[in-house]
């Protein structure tokens, strides 16, 4: 049997949701500029 997963803290959970939250944001410029530094 698995033991259960910890729960993450309300914090870890709040900022999780607030970066899920920013990505959801960026704009596509920005993720073609993300895109092109990844890549060089």
């Amino acid at each position: 049997a698995q033991a259960p997963q910890p729960q993450a803290a309300p914090a870890e959970e709040k900022k999780e949701e607030e970066e899920e939250e920013k990505k959801e944001e960026v704009s596509e410029e920005e993720i073609a500029e993300g895109i092109s530094s990844l890549f060089g």
